[in-house]
């Protein structure tokens, strides 16, 4: 998912846990921390943007969303370890 598609996901409660690139743009780590915020959702800072994207197998990426919720739980664990 990209930004906006993200976004989209965490209004509609779709995201269990949001994972921003540690280089990442500061407003887009600013807009995402204050989503994590105002819907209760962890945040994990993790990687490079190019690292991230390649991961799920896109091109690079500020932020992704997970919506399994026990896949969330076990990824929020295993990056904040």
């Amino acid at each position: 998912m990209g930004r906006t598609a993200v976004k989209k996901a965490v209004v509609a409660g779709r995201v269990h846990l949001l994972i921003v690139a540690e280089d990442a743009a500061q407003g887009t780590v600013g807009e995402f921390e204050y989503l994590a915020t105002e819907f209760t959702l962890p945040l994990v800072r993790f990687s490079t943007m190019d690292e991230l994207g390649q991961m799920v197998g896109r091109s690079a990426l500020a932020v992704v969303g997970v919506t399994d919720r026990q896949f969330a739980q076990q990824l929020e664990r295993a990056l904040s370890s």
